[in-house]
């Protein structure tokens, strides 16, 4: 995936979006010099905006849709429309608009109690892959406003809010919205998707992806790292590891579906 970089113009404004930092609406021109309106997020802190571009990158391996990100510039003493807020001078993450709602806007929060929305839902082939995902990067904040569904396309936002550290060993389990969903779709519908992620899990080889992710972290996105202004790298090294941790286990996953003798469907011991 690429990377889009670019320089914010003037009139950034506050978008009715939800987010504990707030989501900005503004026009950036790019090194090309294409002029391109985006979504930013300029308060958001440096460790998690980097962390927003880690989980863009790393939804390329899973085959998860998210939004293309962008690398931001907002020049000295900018000021912003509408309220008049300024900003420093520095980097921040930005992500491409989407023309689909989330799914908060399109069943008007009713999605969780519906059977037959539910069960549409999970047919679509990626909600397993989704459900892994989120399970991996221990991302207790997939709710419906950070869920873009048109009703055929698929797309996840919002991941400042992931790899506790604290938690590293805590399983997501039910409170995995994935999880919550199939439950009050049907019983047949969780079995469904519960094979359908120890499908996945036994043929994608996700076992390897920890070294492919720190080398993501430390590699492909360094530069990004030290734009962004991050400061020490104790932290990244934090998020690195408690990825490989987390993805080599699939914890919660893992632990799902056992035989007599204590192993899961894919042979790992519990």
């Amino acid at each position: 995936m690429s990377l889009n970089e670019g320089v914010l113009l003037a009139g950034m404004e506050l978008s009715k979006l939800t987010s504990s930092w707030g989501i900005y609406k503004g026009d950036v021109e790019k090194s090309d010099g294409e002029i391109v309106s985006v979504y930013l997020k300029p308060k958001l802190p440096p460790r998690f905006a980097f962390r927003e571009f880690f989980v863009v990158f790393l939804s390329e391996f899973f085959n998860v849709s998210t939004p293309d990100p962008y690398l931001v510039y907002i020049p000295k003493d900018y000021v912003s429309g509408g309220r008049g807020e300024q900003f420093s001078e520095r980097y921040c993450f930005a992500m491409e608009i989407k023309q689909y709602p989330d799914m908060s806007r399109n069943f008007s929060g009713e999605f969780f109690k519906s059977e037959r929305i539910a069960e549409e839902f999970l047919r679509k082939n990626d909600v397993a892959l989704m459900g892994i995902f989120d399970e991996v990067l221990f991302n207790q904040d997939r709710h419906h406003e950070n869920i873009l569904y048109d009703g055929e396309n698929i797309c996840l936002i919002d991941h400042e809010n992931i790899l506790s550290n604290k938690h590293v060993d805590k399983e997501l389990g039910d409170n995995n919205w994935m999880w919550s969903i199939a439950r009050n779709a049907s019983e047949l519908s969780f079995k469904r998707i519960e094979r359908k992620v120890f499908e996945l899990l036994k043929s994608q080889g996700y076992e390897t992806f920890p070294s492919l992710a720190y080398g993501l972290l430390w590699s492909d996105l360094v530069t990004i790292y030290e734009k962004l202004e991050v400061g020490s790298k104790r932290g990244l090294k934090i998020d690195a590891l408690t990825y490989c941790y987390r993805s080599r286990d699939i914890l919660s996953l893992a632990s799902r579906t056992c035989d007599s003798q204590k192993f899961n469907q894919i042979g790992f011991p519990l």
